[in-house]
């Protein structure tokens, strides 16, 4: 475990490059800025889901950045074979999701990733940050199974409202 923490302390320090440093913090100010407007949009304006307040915890934002940081060191240790699997490993997922009509919005969203996995420039990123994003998503529903739902931060919809 001490070896792998310092392994990643030293891709994150590679990934901050004195020479990339004012594009790093370009990408992870825009990222904060999409990802708040995102925020925004989903559930105040779109109500995707609510947070526990009716708002948009001011963590939300930089949590996403801190997240992409992550994936942009991990994602230079991903083999680019690992990355081409992600999305054939995720499909059978996603279909059973939709069959089960449990998450509708995931069949457009995982079109959006194949789509960005076959013409996008940085496909290890793209498959890391999906692999982190699913990560996230299963720790929150394995804490709010093991908390209960009065420790519930945010309520996901079950259809999207529009």
């Amino acid at each position: 475990m001490r070896q792998a923490k310092h392994g990643l302390s030293a891709t994150t320090a590679r990934t901050c490059r004195a020479g990339d440093a004012a594009a790093l913090r370009t990408r992870l100010m825009a990222c904060v800025w999409i990802s708040g407007l995102g925020e925004i949009g989903a559930s105040l304006l779109w109500r995707l889901y609510d947070y526990q307040f009716f708002n948009v915890p001011l963590f939300m934002p930089p949590g996403h950045a801190l997240l992409y940081l992550l994936g942009m060191a991990l994602a230079q240790w991903l083999p680019p074979i690992v990355s081409g699997l992600v999305p054939w490993i995720a499909a059978p997922f996603v279909v059973l999701l939709v069959v089960c009509s449990i998450d509708t919005l995931s069949l457009w969203l995982f079109a959006l990733f194949v789509l960005f996995m076959r013409f996008g420039r940085d496909k290890p990123l793209y498959a890391t940050m999906f692999v982190l994003a699913l990560a996230a998503g299963v720790f929150y529903c394995v804490l709010d199974w093991l908390v209960g739902l009065r420790a519930r931060a945010a309520q996901w919809r079950t259809r999207p409202p529009l």
